[in-house]
């Protein structure tokens, strides 16, 4: 993002107000490609905040930047809770089926297994790409940054015991 036609603070204010109103619309957009709206949405008010001269300014962007970590991390953790859910009301399901069901309720559980896979893997790098933008010297960033490094890690477990379970001969 180019920020050397900003001049004045009235140009900043501008410039951060299009940014905040495209991460909202980001933040809000139900596209296939959302994901990676609100990554680059975060990018560039990253971008600003390092680049902005002036402090009040650019401190609304650092703050913009963590709220939208904040709400990736809430958006990932509730999708996982309700993987997770899923995943137990399936396995419980599986347990009780009998006979020739048996292969049936298999490729369920390994459908749902894979969805919760490859969801907690796309969490997983959306999360390691948001903490690799974060400035560690920044009290509040590298307090979500140590954040999303514990959720990171929770996740791994869970995909971990999901694919675990989903092979167990392996």
């Amino acid at each position: 993002m180019n920020f050397d036609n900003l001049n004045t603070n009235a140009d900043w204010s501008v410039k951060l107000n299009t940014l905040l109103d495209t991460a909202h619309t980001s933040l809000a957009s139900k596209d296939d490609n959302a994901d990676e709206m609100v990554r680059d949405a975060q990018t560039d008010l990253v971008d600003f905040g390092r680049k902005c001269p002036f402090e009040q300014l650019g401190r609304i962007a650092k703050q913009a930047v963590q709220d939208i970590g904040q709400e990736a991390i809430t958006s990932a953790m509730a999708d996982i809770a309700g993987l997770t859910q899923e995943l137990e009301n399936l396995t419980k399901g599986i347990a009780e089926v009998t006979g020739t069901n048996v292969s049936t309720a298999g490729l369920m559980r390994f459908d749902a297994a894979k969805k919760v896979i490859d969801s907690t893997t796309n969490a997983v790098a959306a999360l390691k790409e948001i903490r690799n933008q974060l400035d560690s010297k920044q009290k509040d960033e590298k307090k979500l940054g140590d954040s999303i490094d514990s959720l990171i890690s929770d996740i791994q477990a869970v995909r971990n015991q999901v694919e675990v379970l989903n092979h167990p001969s392996q």
